[in-house]
Parts: structure tokens; sequence; C-alpha cells
């Protein structure tokens, strides 16, 4: 710990974030918990600060350590304090809301998505930053002031990551109508200007290869196709495609590259801080890349006056003017992605440099000298890849649970080619405005870039190299894995062999536990049903695969919800999505969702009249463009796959309604489920084949119920589930052994055969 006494600094930084993120994330540390939290920090900086006497070096220590610890805890509060704000108005009542268009996220036909600045709310000023959802063809753009009436509610707990924009609140909207312009401030143009330049690279290299540069220089993924965050995400190259350290120092070394010729170092090096910080703005501003400059700020000034950059100090005061910068990006989770893979490259490096070392470089043969030259740079992509996949491994569990098994292998190839792509871009910008100069430019960014979407694409198709970390012991791992590797901070010197030991000692723990938890639930079935409303949709994983049933209106908000539900039982693709009825909002909302999660099939019902006819035909060619493979089944015939058989009901309407009913029963050896829509008890039809079952989920979607019915129609079945207000429908409830409303599990629960063989 001595290398700590004068790094008493590093401490201070170290103590101001735990404190406040900790404040801010675990709401256990509030009030007398947070205060002792911090005595136990205070205290642990001052032994590790080398405190050992009371001279007046140790007591100004101690005395800037406790006010780090109160200036943090102070500073939280407020942050914590302006964010619940908004949360007045989440009340569940309409308000009258005056906003401005900060950023357009969607638009279609149908709806529309934007992150407004609220700036006047029931005729009073207000001044908070929202999601606005409109339901209508109406589009609008950056810098509109629109007026709606709208209702708002909390971001839920999977967009946490709203609250790292400022946004804390979503709302909803039936319409707006745009009744002015906002006044034309500096990042309106900057705005403008990142539009207009990643516009141009896609009419000048395509739409593809074009929005995909566009993403890589500019940070804009406006012009990013359908599939491709998935398929980088899948790859493990997702880092590719959200602007970080990668991106800025290639810029800041191509820069330093063509400024060396002309200009002497401290000159230089202001330039470079400048530019760095100019491109953090130009290009939005987020946590990483502001981390990455404040870092590369302190290589360029360390240079300057001749001394010796700490790069772990950096890190740390780097994170700090982040969080001092936007308290709110301790939500973001680039935030800890940024700062972990960093830490794990500054910690891992010089352990894995000091291996490589050992080979050393021909000093007469040339063709020696080059291939070491290319070990070396191919063993850093390796050491740095393998270092920021493992130090961010905790934070990639507890925020989405799913992890590529191939990254480290995938960076091999994509950074050296994202690379050189990069240094192109950086070419091209200017020259793009230079006729036929661009063109050779032009033609390597082209093919460069639709090489990597078309490799990511492949390879993204591979089964089992996208995993869900989502089992009932990854919790306890993980965390002792971050432990683990924050004490590494802490570590006098790492060695090849402690991160070895660490690394496999997690491997094994995590194998062995995967190993029996799935020797012990092969055998299960679960099915999970949820409802919002009148929207609902059943989950079943069955046999190795599982089937995602749409019971709603289409909407994209919801079948993303459905698609999350796959990975709460530990997949990550959606094996089977299935449509059991037809809605306007479903071609929009597969096309969305298929950017989320691979869908590996598509089971669509044949369709019966003019409407479903034209919806079908609409479906079918954007499946065949996405080239997601799809089913027709019929209603009223049963399907069938292996074990899982899948009875759909056949096609029955009230008069009233010209939206078939829903009922469908799911069976595999003695695990039986079914769903029916409750007015399907004021039809003709007998559906007391789909009653005889072990369990029965009852919806309220579908035609509005008239007239109560009986309740012994559902007497056969094992247990019965009521969808939210569906039970009053019934009469004589008290006959059903067990009956349960979902409105109890919080709109969802999940029942679970075991070993169903």
């Amino acid at each position: 710990m001595k290398h700590f006494e004068n790094r008493k600094f590093l401490l201070l930084l170290l103590l101001f974030v735990l404190l406040f993120t900790v404040y801010i994330l675990v709401p256990f540390f509030s009030g007398a918990n947070i205060a002792l939290l911090a005595a136990v920090l205070v205290f642990a900086a001052a032994v590790l600060g080398g405190v050992r006497a009371y001279g007046a070096k140790e007591l100004l220590f101690i005395f800037l350590a406790l006010a780090t610890a109160f200036s943090s805890i102070a500073y939280a509060v407020g942050v914590k304090g302006r964010g619940e704000i908004p949360l007045a108005y989440a009340d569940g009542c309409e308000h009258e809301v005056c906003a401005e268009i900060t950023q357009v996220s969607f638009v279609s036909a149908y709806e529309a998505r934007y992150s407004v600045r609220v700036i006047e709310i029931d005729g009073e000023a207000s001044s908070f930053f929202a999601v606005l959802d409109i339901s209508s063809g109406d589009a609008f753009e950056y810098g509109d002031i629109i007026v709606c009436s709208a209702s708002f509610e909390p971001v839920a707990e999977k967009t946490a990551y709203l609250r790292g924009k400022n946004i804390f609140v979503r709302a909803a909207a039936d319409g707006a109508y745009k009744s002015g312009t906002a006044g034309r401030e500096i990042n309106y143009y900057i705005q403008k200007a990142n539009a207009y330049l990643s516009g141009r690279m896609v009419d000048m290299l395509g739409e593809d290869a074009g929005g995909f540069c566009a993403a890589l220089i500019f940070g804009n993924r406006s012009y990013i196709g359908a599939g491709v965050r998935l398929d980088f995400a899948r790859t493990g190259i997702s880092h590719l495609l959200a602007l970080s350290g990668l991106h800025l120092s290639v810029v800041a070394q191509t820069l330093d590259f063509l400024l060396r010729g002309f200009m002497k170092k401290k000159p230089r090096n202001i330039v470079l801080i400048a530019v760095v910080f100019a491109f953090a703005v130009f290009t939005g501003l987020s946590v990483s890349v502001l981390r990455a400059a404040i870092m590369l700020a302190f290589v360029f000034a360390a240079d300057m006056v001749g001394e010796e950059n700490d790069s772990l100090t950096a890190l740390f005061a780097a994170a700090v003017l982040v969080l001092l910068v936007d308290g709110n990006a301790v939500y973001d989770i680039a935030f800890y992605l940024s700062v972990c893979a960093t830490l794990g490259i500054i910690l891992v490096r010089p352990a894995a440099d000091g291996l490589f070392a050992k080979w050393q470089k021909p000093k007469k043969n040339k063709l020696l000298r080059a291939l070491h030259g290319i070990c070396k740079y191919f063993y850093g992509i390796f050491a740095m890849t393998l270092a920021a996949t493992f130090f961010t491994l905790p934070v990639t569990y507890f925020s989405f649970g799913e992890v590529s098994l191939i990254g480290v292998l995938s960076n091999f190839v994509f950074l050296p080619l994202a690379s050189a792509l990069l240094v192109l871009c950086v070419f091209f910008v200017p020259l793009s405005f230079v006729p036929y100069v661009h063109i050779p430019v032009a033609y390597l960014c082209g093919c460069i870039a639709k090489l990597l979407l078309l490799l990511a694409e492949k390879i993204s198709n591979f089964e089992g190299i996208y995993v869900s970390l989502n089992y009932p012991f990854a919790p306890y791992i993980f965390a002792l894995l971050a432990a683990a590797l924050f004490l590494c901070i802490f570590v006098r010197k790492l060695t090849v062999a402690k991160i070895g030991a660490l690394a496999l000692a997690f491997a094994l723990s995590f194998s062995v536990c995967f190993s029996v938890y799935k020797n012990i639930t092969a055998e299960n079935v679960r099915i999970t049903v949820a409802c919002e409303g009148t929207r609902e949709f059943v989950s079943a994983d069955i046999c190795g695969e599982n089937y995602v049933f749409d019971i709603s209106t289409g909407g994209y908000a919801f079948m993303m919800d459905e698609a999350e539900s796959v990975t709460d039982f530990a997949d990550t693709e959606i094996d089977n999505l299935v449509l059991t009825h037809y809605h306007i909002y479903h071609e929009n909302s597969i096309y969305r969702l298929s950017d989320a999660v691979k869908i590996r099939n598509v089971l669509l019902p044949t369709p019966e009249t003019e409407a479903e006819n034209e919806d079908f035909g609409y479906i079918r060619a954007l499946l065949a463009r996405l080239g997601i493979p799809y089913e027709v089944y019929t209603r009223g015939v049963v399907w069938e796959n292996g074990d899982v058989s899948i009875d759909f009901a056949p096609r029955c309407e009230l008069s009233r309604s010209a939206k078939p009913i829903v009922a469908f029963a799911i069976k595999c050896n003695n695990a039986e489920f079914a769903y029916i829509e409750s007015s399907a008890f004021e039809s003709n039809f007998d559906y007391s084949a789909y009653l005889a079952v072990k369990a029965v989920f009852v919806g309220g979607h579908g035609p509005v119920r008239k007239f109560p019915v009986s309740a012994y129609a559902l007497a056969g079945a094992g247990r019965v589930i009521f969808a939210e207000g569906v039970r009053e429908y019934f009469r004589d409830t008290e006959c059903l052994a067990n009956a349960y409303d979902i409105a109890d599990f919080d709109g969802k629960i999940s029942i679970l055969y075991k070993g169903v063989n």
C-alpha cells in the first residue's frame, strides 16, 4: 500500500466518486447509513494515504478527506433532489404541456418519439427533460416548440439510462401541434452541422456505409439501419458504434501526425487539447467522450511540461469532472463502462507489456522486425480487449445481463479495420468538398465500411455467441468479481499470474454453477404471462426454445417488453415470435424490435379478411427485407414443433368487433397452458378444449365485455389467472379452486412445470 502515500489526490478522487455514486444509486445509503459509510471510507483513505502520526501534512489530508466526503454527499443530495422534481407530474392526470424538441428519436406514419425540454406545464413556467411519445403521424424537427396534452409516468428501471440524459419521466400524447421555433443557440447550429456532415456522408457513400461512417466519426446514429446495433452487440464490438476513447485517440493521433511537420511540441499540444474538446462538443458531449477528452488533455498537458502522466489519477480526475459537469451522468451506463474499461487497460496493460517485452525486438533482420511489430500490435489489441472485457463484466451483467463470447476474437479483425476507417474519415470530411480529389478516399471508406457491416451481420447470425447471464447464482459471483476488480486498484503490482488466477477463479466458479443449474432445470417448462391494460403477452420456454405470443395492439413499447421477458429465464433470442392477430403497428414494431433482439422465426396467422391480407403483405415484405424466416399457421389447426404443440382456436368474431377472439393452448408432455380472451365466453363457439388444462390465463384483450357469465366453464382448469379487472366479469368464481388475479403479482406471473419428462 505504500505507493498510495504519494497518491493522496487519487484517494480523494476515489472517495468523492464512491460516496456520490453510492448515495444516488443505492437507496439503503441515506441518512445515518451514508454518514457511517463516509466515516469508514475516510478512515480507509487515511490508512492508505499513510497517516501514521498527526503532523501538519497528515492533519491536512484528513481535513481534505472529510471535506471531500461532505461535499460529495451534499452535491449528491442536490442532484437527486433536482431529478425528483419532474416526478411530481407523474400523477396519472393529463397536463397541458409546452415543450421544445431537443432530439428526434423515432418517427413513423403512426407514432413518433422525441426527447423534449418542458418549458411550460399547466400554464406555469418549468424546465425539465422528458421523453414524449406521440401517437399520430405528425412529424416535428429539432428546435420546434410544440403544445399537447400529455400524461407523465416515471421512467422504468429498464430505461434508467434515460436519467443519464437528465430524463426522469416519460409522457404520452395523442397528438400535438407546432406553436413556434426555439431561439437559435449554439447547440442548434452544432446539431445542424453534425446532421449536415452526416447526411453528406450518406449521400456520398451510400445509406449503409455512410450511416456507419457517420456513427463512427460524428456519433450520429440516425442513419444506422435496423439490426446493425444488434449485430455489433452480438459480435462484441458495440463499442465501435458508441464514441469513446478509441475514436478520440485515433482522431488525436492522426492530427498529431499531421501537425508534427510544422508545429513545435507546446503549441501542437495546445491545439490538440482544443481539438479533442471541440470534437467532444460537436459529437454530443457523451460521458465516454468527455472522459476520454479530459484524460487526453492530461496526457498532452503532461507532455508540455515534461512530466510523466499518471493514468490512474487522470482517470478518476476525469470521472470527478464528468460528474461535476453533469451529476446525472451517474445513471449513465456508458460512464461506468468507460471508466471500468479504461481502469482495466491501465492496470493490466503494464503486466501484459512486461510479458511481451521478453521477446526482444530484432535489430538486424527487417522481416523479423516487421513480424515483431505486427505481433506487438495484435498482442496489444488482445491484452486491451481482454482487460476491458473482464473489468466491464460486472457492469455488463448488472446493466444488460448479456455478453458476447467472441468479443475478444472479433476485435482482432474489427479494431484494425475500424481504426483505418476512422483515419480515412478524418481525411474524407475536408476532402469531400474538393471535386474529384475525394473519390479514392470515398471508395476506400465505402469498401471498409461495407466489409465491417457484412462481417458483423454474418457473425451475428451464429447461435451461441451471445449468451444471457441471468441465472439465480450470477448476482453473487459478479458481486465478488466487482469487489475483486476494485481491489486491483490497491495492488502494488499486478502480474500476469495474479490476473490469470482471478480470471480462472471466476470462470471456474461460473462454469460449475452453470452446469449444476442446467442439470437441475434441463426438463423444466416455464410460462410467463404479463399484461398492461388490455395488452398482454405470453412467453413460453419449452424444450430449449422460447415462444413469445403478442396479444396486443402491436405497439413497439409493449412488444419490447415481450422481448425483454425472454431474458428473465436466461435467453438472448426470440426463437419464435407469434402474432395472434394483425394490427397496423406490427410492421413498424417488428422493424424496430429487430434492432434490439435476434428474432429467429415469426409465426403469422393465415389472413382471412381483406384487412388482414393487407397487413400480412406488409409484414411478409418486411421480414424478407430483414432476412427473418417466417411460417404461416392456420387458425383451427394444431401447429407442432417436436414435442411442442400449439392449438390455435378457429377464427371467431363477435358482432360488435372485427377483430378475432384470441385463444390457444400450449402442450409439451405433461405441461399444459392455455390463453383465452374473456369475451370468448359470449360467443357460440365451444372453447372447452382450451379450458381443461393445468393453467388458464383469462385475458382482457379483445372486444369490450358486456354480459356477465358463469365461472363454471373454468372449473376444469387446474388453476385460473385473471387479467386485471376480468374477475368481476364472472359470476360464481368461488367454484374455482385455484384462482389468482395478475394484479396481485404486479401484472406479471410465471408458472414453472418442473421435470416435465
